[in-house]
Order: structure tokens, then C-alpha cells, then sequence
């Protein structure tokens, strides 16, 4: 019995450190968006990062550095950088995320929030596109009944 139950505090603990294994950060490179405009990708990106709790900050045309911190513990900063048609996301800095440098390793939830917000960044940039040519063609058609 006494061997069960160290056989099973082991497995335990195994399992419970398994998760928490560094994984390779998540490469986010020249994603296409459905936006036509520099102007309708920075809308897009920071829509996306304000709505994912991120701190987007314009740096430049073409470049956001957004920054989360979760639960004052956990802080990720990354660079956005964007043409008028796609995104890039780079890992920039962190705090507590357990990041090695020399294994070019970082906590598993890194690459879950930077996919969230990569996935958030197309959703809102598509939601930009189907609006814009609806109220194109709503003034158009507005015109054409007067």
C-alpha cells in the first residue's frame, strides 16, 4: 500500500510539472488581413489588443508595442508590426513568464495569448471590411433614390 501511494504521489507530481513545461514562442509572421489601409490595420490591431486587455502603444507608422499584464504577476510585451494587408508579432520582453533565452523557450500561456490576440486582430480587421462596403453601397443607394 505504501508503495501505491508513492507511486501515485509521483505520477502526480509529474503531471502537475508536465504543463508547465517551456515551449517554443509562437512565430506570428505576415498574416493576412482583410484591410486595405494603414490606418484600417492600426484601427484593427488596437480594437483587438484593447478588447484582449492589452496596452497597444503606436510607436511608429507600421509598428505597435502592445503589453498585458495578468493578475500583476505575468507581463508580456510584443511588437505588432503591419502593412496596409497583414501582421507580424514578435516577442519583444516578459516578466514571470519563465522565459529562456537559451532554449528560446517561454511558458505555454505566451502563445496562447499571442494567438488570441493574432486571431482577435483578423476578426476585427474582416468585421472592418463587410461594414465599409456596406455603407458604401447604403450611400450609394441613398443617391440613387433621390
Amino acid at each position: 500500500m505504501k508503495r501505491l501511494l508513492t507511486l501515485l504521489a509521483v505520477a502526480f507530481t509529474l503531471t502537475a510539472f508536465a504543463g508547465r513545461s517551456g515551449v517554443a514562442p509562437v512565430l506570428i509572421e505576415n498574416v493576412s488581413m482583410a484591410t486595405t489601409s494603414l490606418d484600417g490595420a492600426k484601427r484593427a490591431i488596437v480594437s483587438a489588443a484593447t478588447g484582449r486587455k492589452w496596452i497597444p502603444q503606436v510607436v511608429a507608422p507600421g509598428q505597435i508595442v502592445c503589453t498585458i499584464n495578468v493578475r500583476g504577476k505575468h507581463e508580456v510585451v510584443v511588437e505588432v508590426a503591419y502593412t496596409a494587408s497583414t501582421f507580424s508579432i514578435r516577442y519583444k520582453s516578459s516578466e514571470n513568464m519563465n522565459y529562456d533565452p537559451a532554449t528560446q523557450t517561454i511558458s505555454p500561456k505566451y502563445n496562447q495569448w499571442v494567438n488570441n490576440l493574432a486571431k482577435d486582430i483578423q476578426i476585427f480587421a474582416a468585421k472592418q471590411a463587410l461594414e465599409a462596403p456596406a455603407g458604401a453601397v447604403e450611400a450609394t443607394g441613398a443617391n440613387a433614390a433621390n
